[in-house]
């Protein structure tokens, strides 16, 4: 079971301590009584129902799973409330618990328009170009590691910058990479590119293009 985030009218953001850091694996959810309750009627079927708000209310924010956890990252956020328009603390969710907590640490290049260009192999989450905050495309991979709460920009950059692209890891070690917008500003064609990043190597090799050029797409691996 995957619930899903829904947003906060709340500004007040957490005091963390380092040993809320930790990551508590997800429970099958036969076993968890607490949702129970939230099941249809039909079998193998589940109701939508509300969730712990997190902290920082976003949109075209990215996000993937580690362990059982939910890490939601980026996306814009409102300047006048908080500051900023790129939200750069990352908010995780365990699925048993209903409840969020916040990193203690800061992604370096705070960017928007993400929503599928994120992807997570083993421990990592690769954030894959996005929205800056001068309203500039971004060619950064930005990689956060969920076990030690810590960013790096990989000394690999995209070949092009772009944002609203899409990022699943497939296989071993690879990210399939694909799709964005090359425009100076939002909206406009996109693009039909497609890469494979080695997690391994840190090396990407653009492949077959898509049959058509898009952005803020989506995508899934069987």
């Amino acid at each position: 079971l995957h619930p899903a985030a829904v947003s906060s009218d709340s500004t007040q953001q957490p005091v963390l301590t380092q040993g809320e850091t930790s990551i508590r694996p997800m429970r099958d959810a036969e076993t968890d009584s607490h949702l129970q309750g939230n099941r249809g009627s039909v079998a193998g079927s589940f109701n939508w129902f509300s969730l712990t708000s997190n902290f920082w209310h976003r949109s075209r924010a990215g996000g993937a799973f580690i362990d059982g956890s939910f890490f939601l990252i980026g996306g814009e956020i409102d300047s006048a409330t908080y500051g900023t328009s790129r939200a750069r603390t990352v908010e995780v969710f365990d699925p048993f618990t209903l409840t969020w907590r916040a990193s203690l640490v800061e992604m370096p290049i705070g960017v928007s328009n993400i929503s599928g260009g994120v992807a997570a192999v083993d421990d990592n989450i690769y954030v894959f170009g996005g929205w800056k905050e001068d309203s500039t495309r971004s060619n950064a991979i930005q990689v956060y590691n969920g076990t030690t709460d810590s960013w790096s920009i990989h000394a690999t950059a995209m070949p092009e910058a772009i944002y609203g692209c899409v990022a699943v890891a497939v296989g071993q070690n690879r990210i399939f990479v694909c799709g964005g917008s090359k425009n100076a500003c939002l909206g406009g064609a996109g693009t039909g590119n497609a890469y494979f990043f080695d997690t391994l190597t840190g090396t990407i090799t653009l492949t077959t293009p898509m049959t058509a050029a898009r952005f803020l797409h989506s995508a899934d691996v069987e």
